[in-house]
């Protein structure tokens, strides 16, 4: 009798962390926080870059198909910003963009995975540039020297818990974007942005 709590316990703790079956589709709805840094070669004489925080938004939609790999495709709206500093003078870019992540999820154990893959990112609207001396003002990519696309690839690392009977579920992401492209356009000059993403939501199974 005194095995029954322990064995409740166990069955709980099973039914929370089951993995997904093959052949089942499902959509997580997504958000969270990007942490942006600029890996810039050369960098500017004089200049330091700093990282920038910014918001993603989004969903992504898996499909197994065979037990322990699971397919996601998604889309999201995401902000970036870095600074730039030039001495005593600090001028911080921002901007929105839609990216489009591909990964192939690996589940080692029940309610962990890990994902591999890509991302398409189009970046939309105009540029938000704040600088120290003259304030806030928006300009072009053109004019900011930025590019509008990039590529490249993305590692992810997810903790996911089912509420049992329900086809819900809560989830944790961890994410890290590594651009390929060059997103500027000044001469001589590369500069890929790379992302550590911050994400919690919820997904649904269709049974």
């Amino acid at each position: 009798m005194k095995k029954q709590p322990s064995c409740l316990v166990l069955s709980v703790m099973l039914l929370l962390s089951a993995p997904a079956q093959a052949g089942m589709l499902g959509v997580d709805a997504l958000g969270g926080l990007n942490h942006t840094t600029w890996f810039m070669n050369p960098v500017p004489t004089g200049s330091t870059l700093s990282p920038g925080l910014g918001f993603n938004a989004g969903a992504m939609i898996n499909f197994n198909p065979i037990s322990l790999i699971t397919v996601e495709v998604g889309g999201f709206y995401s902000t970036r910003s870095i600074s730039v500093g030039f001495g005593p003078i600090t001028q911080s870019l921002s901007f929105g963009a839609i990216q489009i992540p591909f990964l192939v999820r690996l589940n080692p154990i029940p309610f962990l995975s890990l994902g591999f893959g890509g991302f398409y990112q189009m970046a939309i609207g105009s540029v938000n540039v704040n600088n120290s001396v003259t304030g806030a003002s928006s300009t072009t990519f053109a004019l900011a020297n930025l590019s509008t696309s990039s590529v490249g690839l993305m590692a992810s690392l997810q903790g996911r818990f089912n509420l049992p009977l329900t086809g819900l579920s809560v989830l944790g992401r961890v994410n890290y974007l590594f651009g390929l492209t060059n997103d500027t356009t000044v001469a001589s000059t590369f500069a890929g942005l790379r992302d550590l993403q911050f994400q919690a939501g919820v997904g649904y199974e269709f049974l």
